[in-house]
């Protein structure tokens, strides 16, 4: 029965289990990304997107049956992050979330070159992946989860491979479960119990491939009122009016905003997506230049020595 309740309002699940106490927008975001099939978060920095994604699939592990979930990044280190910040801190020090492991293990973290991973004693788990995962197709096809998370998606080398590769993890089947046939009519209980893709960023330019996708999830939540997505994004301004500045580094963020161009600051401060940079050069136009896959035309005499070299701000 109190498994019920959280898994239909997961707040209780997070004061009960782990003692925390959300700002009035992390709650909105874990309402909306537990029940939403379809979820996206573009705050800012120091807003807690990583804790964000660590509680809800720490919560998902607790309470969903027979779970496999899987986050990835466009970086190693940010998966790691989630691991060695949260996952690991909190089984040592959060006797709610220990409680939820084998007895006899040291620590709750598996680490290998290519995964890391959380098992808990309910037989569910967490997958950390590289972001090499995305163009090994032979790796990936080991792979199926019921919740999958993109990190900084708004900053993949690829925005195809989100659609070509990666959204296609989330295929999971769960076998028949007593949770789902005892509520078969709870609309709260199904929305829960489904699969999810959820997608954490700061905005990147709206020039950029990724802002696409986000304006599409911006028409289905807001224009369409689609209840299978939603978009959310906010800023350490939003923690000061909750009077929560003690989830924020208010002065890192200041020095930020006195060196940061205001359109760097607006993107990754304010969760906002910008139109360019106000450089003498468009960012667009530089970026356009840019390639890894440089083939300089070589000439000279053959059996004599040179030296290759470039001026990289020109």
């Amino acid at each position: 029965e109190q498994r019920i309740d959280y898994i239909k309002n997961p707040l209780l699940a997070v004061e009960a289990i782990f003692g925390f106490e959300l700002a009035y927008f992390q709650i909105t975001c874990l309402n909306e990304s537990w029940f939403k099939s379809s979820f996206m978060d573009c705050s800012g920095y120091g807003t807690g997107k990583t804790f964000r994604i660590a509680l809800l699939m720490a919560l998902r592990a607790i309470l969903l049956p027979n779970r496999v979930q899987m986050i990835i990044s466009h970086t190693y280190g940010g998966v790691k992050l989630v691991f060695d910040t949260y996952l690991e801190p909190w089984f040592h020090e959060i006797p709610g979330y220990r409680a939820h492991f084998a007895d006899d293990i040291k620590s709750p973290v598996s680490k290998t070159s290519d995964l890391y991973s959380v098992k808990l004693a309910n037989g569910n788990e967490i997958r950390g992946v590289p972001p090499a995962i995305m163009t090994g197709s032979t790796r990936l096809r080991s792979e199926r989860c019921n919740d999958i998370y993109l990190d900084e998606f708004a900053h993949y080398h690829s925005q195809e491979e989100i659609d070509t590769v990666i959204k296609s993890r989330a295929t999971r089947i769960n076998p028949f479960h007593k949770i789902r046939a005892e509520n078969k009519e709870d609309q709260l209980i199904k929305n829960a119990l489904s699969n999810h893709k959820a997608f954490f960023s700061t905005p990147n330019y709206m020039f950029h491939e990724s802002y696409k996708r986000a304006k599409y999830f911006i028409t289905k939540t807001f224009r369409e009122k689609s209840p299978n997505y939603g978009y959310e994004s906010y800023s350490y301004e939003d923690l000061i009016k909750d009077g929560r500045e003690d989830l924020t580094d208010l002065e890192a963020i200041e020095e930020s905003k006195a060196m940061l161009p205001t359109e760097l600051f607006e993107r990754d401060y304010k969760g906002k997506w910008v139109a360019g940079s106000l450089g003498y050069y468009e960012y667009e136009m530089i970026k356009k230049i840019r390639t890894i896959n440089i083939k300089p035309m070589l000439k000279g005499v053959d059996g004599d020595i040179y030296i290759k070299g470039c001026d990289v701000a020109r």
